[in-house]
């Protein structure tokens, strides 16, 4: 698919990475991965948060018996890290993304799953009270989101903290909802937000948000793109520039396309690659494949769905589409 020009064209950036083959990436001493938990049945972990208590938010597709899904949370740092459910979300079978609110309450977007897409009328933003530690959590309310397929990266907007953007992959659209209103709106709709159309292996588009110093970045899975675009202190898009970041080589599918990531203090995004890799773009433009298939270790990565950096940037958080919870060690390294 091709875009004009003065909608989608390749800018010059810090983090310039027009073309990127993860094998090309800059070569390092990998860091240190361990496995915090695995599910025996390869459930699929969709999105995580690192609560207050230091204790790992986590959604995913329907773990267990019975129909409702399972709000999570794990402690990396216990002897035996065990999931706990904190709550059980309606009749949502699947659970996406996950946004922190004032007050100790946490946004989380979900409904019920099909192929690649939810079915319309069920999707919900079900807002939940987390406390304590050991964390436990209470549904306060349940926002129903009409006519949409899809709800899956999600973040606070800065200037309006009880509001969010939640990136709807399948119809290209970028959806904002005031959790104390409960209006739900349509901050922008583009073609760089949409997937690839046609019978394509991953026909999802936009997926991962993150917002730093006025800017919304994204990530498309099915177009391989990682990019950003201006945005108001509404979330409002800034005129009709989209900035590449990053596009990925080669066919893009369930082995080899974005996913969720996080910036860290430092300006440095971690990646999540499905298939089995993170990637690292530096602010000064420099690429890294953090972690290749546990590179360097004894774990196996299984499709990585999406990164937590701690506060400190000492150490990040990854889960996967095979049921783990992995920890990265960050502290040897340094950003370039």
């Amino acid at each position: 698919m091709f875009f004009p020009a003065s909608v989608l064209r390749t800018a010059v950036l810090l983090w310039l990475a027009s073309e990127i083959n993860p094998a090309d990436c800059r070569k390092h001493v990998p860091p240190a991965v361990t496995q915090v938990y695995q599910y025996p049945d390869d459930t699929w972990i969709e999105n995580l948060a690192i609560l207050s208590s230091r204790h790992l938010l986590l959604t995913a597709f329907n773990i267990g018996s019975g129909s409702a899904a399972k709000l999570l949370t794990i402690d990396p740092d216990s002897v035996n890290p065990t999931p706990h459910v904190i709550a059980k979300l309606g009749n949502a079978t699947a659970l996406t993304g996950i946004s922190a609110l004032p007050g100790n309450r946490y946004a989380i977007s979900g409904g019920e799953y099909g192929t690649f897409a939810f079915v319309n009328g069920t999707m919900s933003l079900f807002i939940v009270s987390i406390k304590g530690n050991p964390p436990t959590g209470s549904v306060i309310d349940a926002i129903p989101v009409p006519d949409t397929l899809m709800m899956n990266g999600m973040v606070a907007v800065p200037s309006q903290p009880f509001t969010v953007l939640s990136a709807d992959g399948v119809g290209g659209r970028i959806l904002r909802i005031n959790t104390r209103t409960r209006q739900v709106d349509v901050t922008w709709a583009d073609p760089s937000l949409l997937g690839p159309g046609g019978n394509t292996a991953l026909p999802v588009g936009v997926n991962g948000l993150r917002i730093r110093h006025g800017w919304l970045y994204f990530t498309n899975s099915g177009q391989g793109l990682f990019a950003r675009v201006r945005i108001d202190r509404a979330g409002n898009k800034v005129g009709s520039e989209v900035q590449i970041i990053a596009k990925l080589t080669g066919p893009v599918d369930l082995t080899n396309a974005f996913d969720d990531f996080d910036l860290s203090s430092d300006g440095a995004a971690y990646v999540a690659l499905e298939g089995s890799s993170i990637l690292k773009f530096t602010s000064r433009g420099v690429q890294t494949t953090l972690v290749a298939g546990g590179q360097g270790s004894a774990v196996v990565v299984k499709t990585p769905t999406s990164v937590a950096v701690e506060d400190d940037g000492r150490m990040l958080y990854v889960t996967t589409g095979g049921g783990q919870v992995l920890r990265v060690d960050l502290k040897p390294l340094k950003s370039n």
